[in-house]
């Protein structure tokens, strides 16, 4: 079954890094289909299917991926509402809002909130076509 996250994914022409990464010691952390590679730029996807809509992001995910990308191209996590629209924050996006205090942060489950007010407009997209447009002209 082709899930929102992976019709997304396959419509920006992004590979899955699951089973890249199946055989490497990084296989635990990646359970879950949601980490992707777009022409060397990682993405992270996520889909809120909430009314009030939210994403979580795991401190070892962040962590994972600030140092996979410490000397390359910056990496995206990609706020999806459904398979065609939502919002993206860049990696420094994600860095000044962490150090800002703007995201929640929950200890016990190590993950960071992302919410709405988190998001602005100038990052919103509409389908896959306008999410590579905005993308490309910021790398």
């Amino acid at each position: 079954m082709v899930n929102e996250i992976d019709k997304f994914a396959i419509g920006i022409g992004a590979v899955s890094l699951k089973e890249k990464l199946n055989t490497t010691k990084h296989a635990p952390l990646f359970k879950r289909n949601n980490y992707f590679n777009l022409d060397g730029t990682f993405l992270i996807i996520k889909i809120s299917r909430s009314e009030r809509p939210f994403w979580g992001l795991g401190q070892d995910f962040l962590e994972f991926f600030n140092l996979l990308t410490e000397n390359a191209k910056p990496y995206y996590f990609v706020a999806l509402t459904s398979e065609k629209e939502g919002w993206f924050l860049s990696k420094q996006e994600l860095i000044n809002q962490i150090s800002d205090g703007s995201l929640s942060y929950s200890p016990n489950s190590k993950q960071y909130k992302i919410n709405p007010y988190n998001l602005n407009d100038q990052c919103s997209f509409t389908s896959p076509q306008i999410f590579l447009a905005k993308i490309e002209a910021e790398r």
